[in-house]
Order: C-alpha cells, then structure tokens, then sequence
C-alpha cells in the first residue's frame, strides 16, 4: 500500500509542475532555462509581422518603451492562458514607466486560417487582456529564439531595439514579472 500511494504522490508532482511551468511544445529541452544571455535577437530586431487585427508591425514597435516583454503564448497552453489577466496588470500598471507587454500567439505562424486567431482572440477577451497581441510571421518561426522555444510560454524581456535581455520559460504572475522587468531595467 505504501508503494502505491508513493506513486501515487509522484504523479500529482508531476501533474502540479506540468500545470504551473507550461506546456511542452517540442521534444528537446534545449530551452527549459532562463537565459540572461543579452544575445541579439532577429526574431525582435528585425520583426515584420501584423497584429491579430491585420495592422503591420515592425521591431519599431519597441522604441516606445524602455523595455518590452515579448510573451510566446499558445492557445492550448493552460499556463499560458492563466498568464494573460497576469501580464494585462502588469501591462497597465507599468506602462507609465516606459514598459510594454506584447504577446506573440504561436499557432499564428504555419497555420494560417482565420480559426488560430478567432480562438486568440476568444480568449484574451475572457481573460480581459487588452494589450497588444501579435501574428507569429515565418522569420520569426525561422529565427533562432523562437525555432529553439521547447516550452510554452516563453517570455522574452527586449530592449528598445529588440535585442534580447532575459528569456524566461514557464508562466509566473503579476509581482513575478515586475522583478523580472526589474532585474532587466538595470541591463538597459
């Protein structure tokens, strides 16, 4: 009986880190880390891509603020939808100290329907979301930041021209994200 609910245990340990780290998107791990690298980031320097509106976007976007984080969410990514209300506070509450929040929706890129993006939208309606949320464009899905994404979301902290501060995998909350911002405001 003991051996039973040993397992038992092991398993709801598991089930518990899958529910609040992120949903799996590859078979390696590569990327199951935070990074600090300040590596530069063409998925973010050199962006050309559309809002889920159509409207074009490119790595300008980000010289309105100190610092933007660049959340990689997916529509079927529990974690990544119980982020969303997470970053919407942290988009509104520091927005005045030249801080953005972008989301980038995964299954925008090769599926290319208007169903991937109806669901975003669903969604970040429900989780009252109202910050900008962006197509997921080929150089982006070609680039190595996002080719090397296992995990999701996946949060990327850039400067004003897209390079990359910190890289971050798994959900967190509001007063998480305000420490990351932070810890990456004394990089720029």
């Amino acid at each position: 009986m003991k051996k039973g609910k040993k397992i038992l245990a092991a398993m709801m340990i598991m089930a518990l880190a899958f529910a609040v780290v992120g949903c799996g998107k590859k078979d390696d791990d590569k990327n199951n880390q935070d990074s600090s690298s300040g590596a530069s980031a063409t998925a973010f320097e050199n962006m050309k891509t559309t809002t889920l509106d159509g409207e074009k976007v490119d790595s300008k976007i980000f010289a309105k603020n100190k610092v933007t984080v660049v959340n990689v969410w997916s529509v079927t990514c529990p974690p990544c939808i119980r982020e969303l209300p997470h970053l919407n506070k942290v988009s509104e509450k520091m927005k005045s100290k030249g801080i953005g929040v972008i989301g980038v929706v995964n299954e925008t890129g090769r599926d290319t329907s208007d169903g991937p993006v109806n669901q975003a939208k669903d969604i970040l309606k429900k989780a009252k979301a109202e910050y900008t949320q962006l197509k997921m464009s080929d150089d982006m899905l070609n680039s190595k930041e996002i080719s090397t994404i296992s995990y999701l979301p996946t949060t990327f902290i850039v400067d004003s021209k897209g390079k990359v501060l910190t890289q971050k995998v798994g959900a967190t909350y509001e007063k998480g994200w305000e420490d990351e911002i932070n810890k990456a405001l004394k990089k720029v």
